[in-house]
């Protein structure tokens, strides 16, 4: 979907993203790019990476990955990458080919991988479960494992519903401060991914008001 090269310092924030490709972001060449942030996306579909490097490229280049949510896709990325949901049937929620290239920041994200499927694969060898994981690597230390009940991915409808795994695990950013359809962030625990749930508003019933200096009024 997206072709970058010598790309620097640029946001890419509110795209919604389906159907088949290799790669959603494609970072190529051996030209940097750098300070990219990529948030609040969504992308749902049989593609191979959500983002991924060329040969030559560089992989260690600062970019941040903020708030998005896959279905369906590996996740072979570098630089500063937080609260985003990964569900995936395919292979593993994260796809690292260098293991002397983690990435820089990595944490407070959900991964969901049923049907066969791991949570990660570093320079082949698999990583069944979240916390084996977390045994090998130095941080995603506040990522869960777990359900997001997208509301039906199978019409790449990724919003949060249920009891959602994604609920208030997230870390607030001062730089996201909405989500992919402009509903604010929760501070200080906004839901992880690319949307934000909102908490429905109990009916009041039979319940009284009273004000200063008048009669109490029934409500409903």
């Amino acid at each position: 979907a997206f072709r970058l090269i010598g790309c620097t310092n640029s946001n890419f924030f509110k795209n919604r993203i389906s159907g088949d490709a290799w790669s959603t972001w494609w970072f190529e060449g051996a030209t940097t790019n750098t300070g990219n942030t990529i948030y609040n996306n969504y992308a749902a579909g049989q593609s191979n990476n959500f983002i991924s490097w060329s040969a030559g490229a560089d992989e260690s280049a600062n970019n941040n990955i903020y708030f998005n949510s896959l279905y369906s896709y590996n996740s072979n990325f570098y630089g500063h990458c937080k609260n985003w949901t990964c569900a995936t049937t395919n292979e593993a929620c994260i796809y690292l080919t260098d293991a002397t290239a983690d990435p820089a920041t990595l944490d407070y994200n959900l991964y969901y991988y049923p049907n066969g499927a791991v949570c990660a694969k570093r320079n082949g060898t698999d990583y069944n479960t979240l916390t084996n994981w977390k045994n090998i690597i130095s941080n995603d230390a506040n990522s869960w494992a777990g359900n997001p009940f997208y509301n039906n991915a199978a019409t790449c409808d990724l919003n949060l519903t249920g009891t959602s795994a994604a609920y208030d695990r997230g870390l607030y950013m001062g730089s996201v401060t909405d989500d992919i359809v402009g509903t604010s962030r929760s501070n200080p625990s906004p839901d992880i991914g690319a949307f934000e749930h909102i908490a429905p508003i109990a009916e009041a019933g039979n319940a009284q008001s009273f004000c200063s200096g008048s009669s109490p009024i029934a409500l409903g």
